[in-house]
């Protein structure tokens, strides 16, 4: 004798329930089928039960009480690939989870039962779980080192370390060089572009510095693609040293002073860490940001490299005049800058220490006329904020 429960529907189906193979059920609402051998139909193979469920459309034969011959809730599209629909649960899937973001809470729980390392990449080359940023190991960050223009520069007094005392509005521009950090297993630099001197190259100054503050070895491949004239004034070296700065601040996830570290390195590396427009006092050290206009700037270099420290010694025994006052101690080191500017016309101005000079213009199409003619190295660039 066959037990019924109170839907008719008997004890073993609810055993076989989720993993129904082909075959027929009964609805649950409806009278049995006069098909009442349900173990004849256990073994049908899967044709035999699509064209059943094909005969669920024509009349007659009770058609309409046929069960799918797949696991229920599920149907077959138009490439015979079986998926659950929408708002039923697949009778495959975990245990469960019967509503939407059920599965992120349980990730959620699991999460917090793993523990403190959940987060941090696995180790490949060691045994235990480490807290370092393992996930930061050989990620490459690209910098860009931007050029400064001086739009004044006036020269207070030489203190008695040997260095000057300056007052001066820096303005950064397009212009800039690239700088690529990746962690490594030993530090090296490479340099592309313009050439310049690796042995006292100021990202590998800016690289120690940051070593000694954290007082531990931070090995990293850095690569340098020169764009700024060296020797022009307009801070290429500086701006490289604050870009490795930041660069290694961000790959170590170190947590230092930078603004300290940057006026040991250099007086104008104070000023890149921030960027855009800014009055700055003293050595450099002094930064007080100003709103960047918008501008732009035709700029000229002689392709002459002027040393900053002799041009400033030069202005000890001449001084200098508005608007730079230390064009005229640019021009007695390198004779070459006055006749550069001659050439150049007027409303050209020096920027820093030298050699290059620049044009304010209202347009960038402004700035180009007035570079169109110039047999020299030429640029043009706006003001930018950052």
């Amino acid at each position: 004798m066959v037990r019924r429960r109170a839907a008719g529907r008997r004890i073993e189906d609810h055993r076989r329930r989720g993993c129904q193979r082909a075959g027929q059920r009964d609805h649950p609402l409806r009278r049995r089928s006069p098909d009442r051998d349900r173990g004849e139909r256990d073994d049908r193979p899967l044709c035999a039960a699509r064209g059943l469920r094909r005969g669920a459309r024509r009349a007659g034969g009770h058609g309409r009480d046929h069960a799918a011959a797949q696991p229920p809730g599920r149907r077959i599209d138009a490439r015979r690939r079986r998926r659950a629909p929408r708002g039923q649960r697949d009778p495959t899937s975990a245990p469960g989870r019967r509503r939407a973001g059920e599965g992120q809470e349980a990730t959620g729980r699991l999460v917090r039962r793993l523990g403190r390392h959940v987060g941090f990449a696995l180790p490949t080359t060691r045994a235990q779980v480490s807290r370092r940023p393992e996930a930061c190991s050989r990620l490459t960050l690209a910098l860009p080192a931007r050029a400064k223009l001086n739009l004044d520069l006036e020269v207070i007094r030489r203190r008695p370390d040997g260095f000057h005392d300056i007052r001066t509005t820096m303005q950064a521009i397009e212009l800039h060089d690239l700088l690529l950090i990746t962690r490594a297993d030993e530090t090296t630099l490479t340099v592309s572009g313009m050439s310049v001197n690796n042995n006292d190259n100021s990202v590998l100054k800016a690289h120690q510095a940051v070593e000694g503050a954290a007082n531990q070895k931070l090995p990293a491949s850095i690569h340098l693609h020169k764009r700024i004239p060296p020797g022009s004034g307009m801070g290429g070296a500086s701006s490289d040293a604050a870009a490795t700065l930041r660069g290694m601040q961000v790959i170590f996830r170190l947590d230092l002073d930078l603004e300290r570290i940057a006026e040991e390195i250099g007086s104008d590396v104070p000023f890149f860490l921030h960027g855009g427009a800014a009055r700055v006092e003293g050595r450099g050290g002094r930064v007080t940001p100003l709103p960047t206009e918008p501008s732009w700037f035709a700029i000229a270099w002689p392709e002459i490299e002027l040393s900053t420290g002799d041009v400033y010694q030069a202005w000890d025994h001449m001084q200098g005049e508005a608007p730079n006052h230390l064009r005229r101690a640019a021009e007695h080191v390198e004779p070459r800058i006055k006749d550069f500017a001659q050439r150049l016309g007027s409303g050209w101005q020096l920027t820093g220490s030298g050699s290059a000079f620049f044009q304010p213009a209202i347009t960038e199409e402004a700035a180009n006329r007035a570079i169109a003619n110039l047999k020299c190295w030429t640029n043009v660039s706006g003001a930018v904020a950052r």
